[in-house]
């Protein structure tokens, strides 16, 4: 549903490879929903680098993924809904209310840490501290207590010390995710 990536973390070449974020236009995907149905698919994925950034305009009114998986999930024939990956800063409540009340959406959250300590995810450049992480979490878990929520680490990152690890350890501990991706750098 886009392409690109605003976010610029250093370890990544998505915004140089790919450029900008760009959003589809919410009524071709939509079209493309209702073609696939048509065809006999009966779940969906919905997916950009950092999906939970989409923004659309539509008749000068902005359209954000929360309203984006209204529009698939009313599709006939349609059956399931997913949307991959998340970025921490842009899991917002209407999102999260859309995920608890669509019976389409399944609620699989999959929002990369990256890391648990602040200095690492400052070195990175991730945009967000990891009280900030701990905070969107709460909110998922406070809006679809029942949602698997995975994550993606990348450990031995420059200039990790111990302490940085174990604060990585740490959150991993109290999120409790489903299934976390570990990658080594």
């Amino acid at each position: 549903v886009m392409l690109g990536c605003d976010k610029f973390c250093t370890y990544c070449i998505v915004p140089s490879v790919r450029g900008p974020e760009q959003s589809r236009p919410a009524a071709d995907i939509t079209a493309e929903v209702r073609l696939l149905a048509e065809q006999g698919c009966r779940e969906i994925t919905l997916l950009g680098q950092t999906v939970n950034s989409y923004r659309s305009e539509e008749n000068g009114r902005q359209v954000r993924l929360s309203d984006l998986l209204e529009r698939v999930a009313e599709v006939d024939g349609i059956r399931r809904i997913r949307f991959v990956t998340n970025y921490p800063r842009d899991m917002t409540p209407d999102l999260l209310q859309a995920v608890r009340d669509l019976p389409k959406v399944c609620p699989y959250l999959h929002v990369p840490a990256q890391s648990g300590s602040n200095a690492v995810l400052k070195r990175m450049k991730r945009g967000y501290t990891a009280e900030q992480y701990r905070e969107m979490l709460a909110a998922v878990r406070e809006t679809l207590p029942g949602a698997a929520v995975t994550s993606d680490f990348i450990v031995g990152f420059c200039g990790e010390t111990e302490g940085d690890f174990e604060a990585t350890l740490r959150l991993t501990e109290e999120a409790r995710f489903k299934n976390s991706f570990i990658f080594k750098y």
